[in-house]
Parts: C-alpha cells; sequence; structure tokens
C-alpha cells in the first residue's frame, strides 16, 4: 500500500491509498513520482498462514516454555474450515509449515511439518432459492430467536442432521421440527423411565440385565446399543457428522422408544414379580443411560437434565465429564437382531392387514402363523406376548404349512405365512383387490429379476456375489408368489356369507 508524498500541487484523489501488487510508477492523481510505502501493513492472508505456529509465541528461543509447547503440540490431528478459503489460509499454512516446521520439528519430513493430518470443510447454509445466507440479503433467521422458538438442542440437532460432508445445507425453519420433535421423544422416554421406577421402588443404582431374566427384547437392544457405538465411532472417524445424528435418531427414536420400550411394558405391567421388574426396568435405564452419553455432544443440554435426573448424582458431577461407552463385539449378537427383525415384521404385517381391511383397534383378533426351519414352533410361542401387546392380538395359533383358515387376510415374512381371520370383520372383495394387487407387485419384480439373470452381459460381467444375489431373490420371490396365487384362488373360493365353498 503507496501513498502520494507529493510536496506541489495534490488532486483528491492524492489523499486515496494506492492498493498494488507491484511498487506503482507514479500517483494516479497528480502523477508525482514521490510515493511513500506504508510501513505498518502485512497482508492478512500472510499473518493467517503463520497461524499454527505464531498462537505459541513463536519464534520463541530455543529451550523456553512456548518452543516446548510448539514441539508438543505441533502438528495437530484436524482444522475445520469453510471452503472458500482453501487457497487463501489451508494451503498457506501448509506451506509455511513446510518452510518453517523443520526449524522447531528437527526434521524434513512433510508429515511431521504440515500442521494439520485432516481438513474438515464445513457447510455452506443456503436459503430455500439457494442463496448464501446473509445479513446483507436479510435471508438469515437470528439464531436467538430459533433457540426461543425450537430450543437450542433441536436447532443444533438439525442443522447436524441437513448438513452432509462436503454439501451445501438447504435451509428453512420448520426443518426445526425435526430436532425438537425428537428432544421431546428423549424427554418423553425418560420420564416413562423415571415414572416407573418410582411406582416400583427400584434402586437408583446402575443394573445390569441378569440372563435368568433378559429376553430377546433385553439382548436385542442390548446387541443394537454395541451396535450403533460401534457405527457412532467410525462416523465420527470419518467426518460423517449427519451420519451420527441418523444413527442415534434410529437407535433411540426407532429401536429404544418405539420398540423396546412397548415390549417393555408387557413385562412392567404383566403377571411377573416386582423383583424381576425391577431388575428389567434397571437394565433399560442402564442402556438409556449409555445412549444420552452417546448423545451429548449433539444436544448437550436435555441430556444433560436427563442424567442429572436418572439417579443422584455427587455434588459438581456432569455427563460432560463422563466417557462414551465402547462398543463391545461381544454383545452384538446378529442372530438376535434377525429374530427381533422377524418378530417386527409379523407386528408389522399384522398392523398393516389391521389398517388395510379397516379392522377397529378395539375388534379382537386372533392370529395363525406357520411354523417352518427358519422359525420352529417354540420360537414362535416365545414371542406370542410380544403379538398380544404390540399387534393387539388376542390369540396365537401355530399352524404348519400348508394349513390356512377359512376366510383369512394373509401375509409373508420371511417366508413364513401368517393369517387373521377376517370372518364379520372386512369386506371379501376388498381383501381380494388387495391379494391382486400384490400379486402383480410381485410378478413385476419376477420380470425383471428373471431379465436380468437372463441377459449374459450380466451375468457375465457382474461378480459371482452379486448374481448369486439376485438367484437367491428369484427363488424368494418364486416361493411367494406361488403363496399369493394360492391365497387369491382360496379367498376367491369362499362363499360371501363366510363358508367354504
Amino acid at each position: 500500500m503507496w501513498y502520494c508524498a507529493s510536496q506541489g500541487e495534490r488532486t483528491a484523489r492524492c489523499a486515496e491509498p494506492i492498493v498494488s501488487r507491484r511498487a506503482p510508477s507514479s500517483c494516479p492523481g497528480c502523477g508525482s513520482t514521490e510515493l511513500r510505502q506504508d510501513e505498518d501493513v502485512l497482508d492478512t492472508w500472510f499473518s493467517s498462514w503463520l497461524w499454527p505456529f505464531s498462537v505459541h509465541d513463536w519464534p520463541a528461543p530455543a529451550g523456553s516454555e512456548a518452543a516446548a509447547d510448539l514441539r508438543y503440540f505441533y502438528p495437530t490431528d484436524a482444522l475445520v474450515t469453510a471452503p472458500e478459503i482453501i487457497f487463501f489460509w489451508v494451503a498457506r499454512m501448509i506451506m509455511a509449515g513446510l518452510k518453517f516446521g523443520p526449524t522447531f520439528t528437527g526434521t524434513d519430513e512433510a508429515a511431521k511439518n504440515i500442521p494439520f493430518r485432516d481438513v474438515y470443510f464445513t457447510s455452506i447454509v443456503r436459503d430455500a432459492k439457494g442463496r448464501k445466507m446473509s445479513k446483507s440479503l436479510g435471508n438469515s433467521p437470528e439464531p436467538l430467536d430459533l433457540i426461543a422458538e425450537y430450543g437450542a438442542d433441536a436447532v443444533r440437532y438439525t442443522i447436524l442432521n441437513l448438513a452432509p460432508v462436503g454439501q451445501d445445507v438447504t435451509y428453512a425453519q420448520e426443518k426445526n421440527e425435526l430436532g425438537r420433535n425428537f428432544a421431546n421423544k428423549i424427554w418423553n422416554a425418560g420420564r416413562f423411565l423415571l415414572m416407573n421406577r418410582e411406582s416400583l421402588g427400584g434402586s437408583e443404582r446402575a443394573g445390569e440385565f441378569s440372563a435368568a431374566h433378559a429376553d430377546l427384547a433385553d439382548r436385542w437392544i442390548l446387541s443394537r446399543l454395541h451396535s450403533t457405538l460401534r457405527d457412532v465411532e467410525a462416523a465420527v472417524g470419518a467426518f460423517e457428522f449427519n451420519r451420527v445424528t441418523r444413527l442415534l435418531y434410529d437407535f433411540l427414536w426407532h429401536d429404544y422408544c418405539d420398540w423396546f420400550l412397548e415390549m417393555l411394558k408387557s413385562r412392567l405391567y404383566g403377571g411377573e414379580s416386582a423383583a424381576v421388574k425391577q431388575v428389567v426396568l434397571a437394565g433399560a435405564i442402564d442402556v438409556y443411560d449409555a445412549a444420552l452419553r452417546l448423545l451429548h455432544p449433539v444436544m448437550p443440554f436435555v441430556t444433560e437434565e436427563l442424567w442429572q435426573a436418572l439417579r443422584t448424582r455427587p455434588a459438581g458431577a456432569t455427563i460432560m465429564r463422563e466417557r462414551i461407552p465402547a462398543a463391545d463385539p461381544a454383545l452384538i449378537d446378529t442372530a438376535v437382531e434377525r429374530q427381533m427383525a422377524f418378530v417386527q415384521g409379523l407386528i408389522e404385517a399384522v398392523r398393516a392387514i389391521r389398517s388395510e381391511m379397516s379392522i377397529p383397534p378395539s375388534a379382537d383378533v386372533t392370529l395363525t402363523v406357520t411354523a417352518g426351519p427358519a422359525h420352529p414352533a417354540g420360537a414362535l410361542r416365545a414371542y406370542e406376548g410380544y403379538m398380544q401387546r404390540l399387534a393387539r392380538v388376542t390369540q396365537v395359533t401355530i399352524a404348519r404349512a400348508g394349513e390356512r383358515p377359512p376366510l383369512a387376510a394373509s401375509a409373508i415374512v420371511e417366508g413364513e405365512e401368517l393369517f387373521v381371520p377376517l370372518a364379520g370383520l372386512i369386506d371379501l372383495d376388498r381383501e381380494r383387490a388387495r391379494l391382486t394387487k400384490e400379486l402383480e407387485r410381485v410378478e413385476g419384480m419376477l420380470r425383471g429379476i428373471r431379465a436380468k439373470l437372463g441377459s449374459e452381459a450380466f451375468t457375465a460381467k457382474a461378480p459371482p456375489d452379486v448374481v448369486a444375489r439376485e438367484r437367491e431373490k428369484l427363488a424368494s420371490f418364486e416361493a411367494t408368489r406361488e403363496k399369493l396365487v394360492r391365497n387369491v384362488a382360496q379367498i376367491t373360493s369362499v362363499d360371501r356369507s363366510g363358508g367354504a365353498g
């Protein structure tokens, strides 16, 4: 930056600084060659590129405390910044490290002189029109207003959830409903646990799922917790923070609240002893405690409040100082998770039949399930309590393959047929139409798979495991089609009065 230093006749432009990459030859105002360079200017980006060492008082005398700090903390692990300053700042810090780093690292090795190992580029928040949010455009909401309406945790969670790695965020204020609803769900789960502990007179001490009292739901939620711990750790290591929020959402909302707590109710409100109920509830609280610690970095306020309420804590205790549990591979049980997936499929199939056939929630429904090699009668009996509570089924009957009650709606879950007798409950024509529509869908899938497997270009070029999976899908859909054809034929033969024809 230069200034005109002429003592002669000057113009208004002579008072303006001259900004140029190279020394100007004359003043653009008066033409004078008498110029003065500002002696107290350091380029912003030049000064910023020295940041990794200057924060430790660099340059520091050898052997000084500042030099020791620099050797200890340099290089660091990660830099978080915006993508638009990759060259202005990020690249220049790397160049400065390569230039000056050897003076205090004592090596020319690039990996030890570059100031960071990873660079995480934050997303740019844009409005619905794709414009970068800014105060000058007036398209940026006031954060304090959002916090007042939705809560700090809700806003924080929503922004993280919307921010995929390397992509910008399209933001709309109403999207904060996602975070607020999630916070409410977590809060209500905590209230449920605490109210039941109070009513049962349970201990505040940590409990464990006892092998003598653990059922399928207990083993499943432990497996899902440790699967989630493992997956979250991997996602954090890859800087996939939006994936972290979705893993937490899936576990807490779907696995823990929608399924596990509902299954827990059948035990808490069933005929087991108070001592068993206390043990089961203590285990449920332990899982919830671990999930709160895992969620805390994303939603710090609601998790702190709930964690403090779960048990009496020492003075000064805070969830911020609690360790996030480490995933235990021994507790990840894929067989248990497959069993629970089958139970969930049964329950969802019964719920779908009730909905599609407009069966009133108050109507008594019985269920018949075929027992196959993968799901023998003993295992199906073990799921009966879940079916009764979560699918509102009054009775479960186990049938052999090929057996079917008259006038019954059917579904297929993992190759096993289930039937809901509909006498006096449904419109026969609607059930026939539903089965026919499902049959058309399955036949469409079969046509696509057969065409793919019939193509030499696919079977010759695709990996063997991909071809094998397509053949497995073909066999599964063919079996499903046979059962649907049989079901359509049977319901068609049923007399409109409800008797078999």
